[in-house]
């Protein structure tokens, strides 16, 4: 939504699920906001033609003022996705508010999302901003937006449709400038078919859709994300464990990840943690209930689902890391001369 008349003052505290990322007043285009796109698309880690697609998908929906509606399973990165956007928008200078929609009850969901007025009920001892309103000039990211009421639907319909709130207990309403990027794990279409989300709202938010694609899509993706989480744990705890075993990248790659990238992420921060000493994680450090059918020799699902020799997941990790041997070593928790041993073997170069 994007309403172009101006927004009175109000008086009252911010709310804490602000987030931090704006300053009073626009600001034109800067070397930092550059960078700070950069940085937020560096976030979504991966070299697959899938995650090539994406952050294409993300840099049009930036240069828009159009909803967009991210989906993808829990622990995909949508909220990463939301952040992408709004870093890279003209907006990136103004706040980013985000709105767990699953966490809004009714009986106070019009004072959470459009504010109220001193004395529009008993608490109300104060006038105070809504989420919408805090967002004006920038972007309100609803999180889990399938998780809304009917009632809270009806609502936020009303926002996005006229770009304006009214303030509980208030006799007159306010436009308001927000960009909308909601984000669901849900199926709203089916909810739409089965009257559980309103088709009018789902049409509103569908005007640019992104779809976060599952980690088990992008299975190529896995030893970038392992390097970049390890890398992260060892600063995090102070360790230096330096990868994995062939047996447990083999694993890894072989794993379906339900959790997506967040299962992976904590696989291997408690990996890191529960590892006696700074040597490659086996198989066994990160507790994969698919493991030993993984390495099992009647035909392992690894080679079921990613029918990958060892060559080829070799070559496969070279070119994720854009053929720099040192990463490679790392990501396949081998020494640099095991690795220059088996690109000779392999006739690898």
């Amino acid at each position: 939504m994007h309403a172009s008349s101006s927004f009175p003052s109000s008086h009252g505290s911010d709310a804490s699920w602000v987030v931090a990322d704006a300053t009073a007043a626009a600001a034109p285009a800067s070397p930092e906001a550059s960078r700070s796109g950069r940085d937020a698309l560096a976030h979504l880690v991966g070299s697959s033609a899938l995650m090539t697609r994406l952050r294409t998908r993300i840099a049009r929906a930036a240069r828009t003022h159009a909803s967009v509606l991210v989906q993808g399973e829990s622990g995909t990165g949508k909220e990463l996705v939301a952040n992408a956007i709004h870093a890279l928008s003209e907006r990136s200078h103004q706040p980013l508010v985000v709105i767990q929609c699953g966490t809004i009850p009714d009986a106070i969901a019009a004072s959470e999302l459009f504010g109220h007025e001193r004395g529009a009920f008993t608490d109300a001892r104060a006038p105070r901003r809504g989420r919408f309103e805090c967002a004006h000039k920038g972007t309100a990211f609803l999180d889990e937006v399938g998780d809304l009421s009917p009632l809270v639907q009806v609502q936020l319909l009303r926002t996005l449709q006229f770009g304006e709130i009214s303030r509980v207990g208030a006799d007159h309403t306010h436009k308001v400038d927000v960009r909308v990027v909601a984000a669901t794990h849900r199926p709203l279409e089916q909810m739409v078919a089965d009257g559980r989300f309103r088709q009018d709202l789902y049409w509103r938010l569908h005007e640019l859709p992104i779809q976060v694609p599952a980690l088990r899509e992008r299975a190529e993706d896995v030893p970038e994300l392992l390097s970049t989480f390890l890398d992260r744990a060892n600063l995090r705890y102070g360790r230096a464990v330096p990868g994995v075993t062939d047996d447990a990248m083999r694993a890894l790659l072989a794993h379906s990840w339900p959790g997506n990238v967040r299962e992976l992420d904590h696989r291997v921060r408690r990996a890191v943690i529960e590892s006696e000493c700074d040597v490659p994680l086996g198989v066994r450090a990160f507790d994969l209930p698919d493991a030993g059918a993984a390495n099992a020799p009647d035909g392992s699902r690894l080679g079921a689902i990613l029918v990958e020799t060892e060559s080829e997941m070799v070559a496969r990790a070279l070119a994720v890391c854009s053929g720099n041997r040192t990463r490679t070593a790392l990501a396949l928790g081998i020494s640099r001369r095991t690795l220059q041993k088996k690109l000779a073997r392999f006739g690898i170069r």
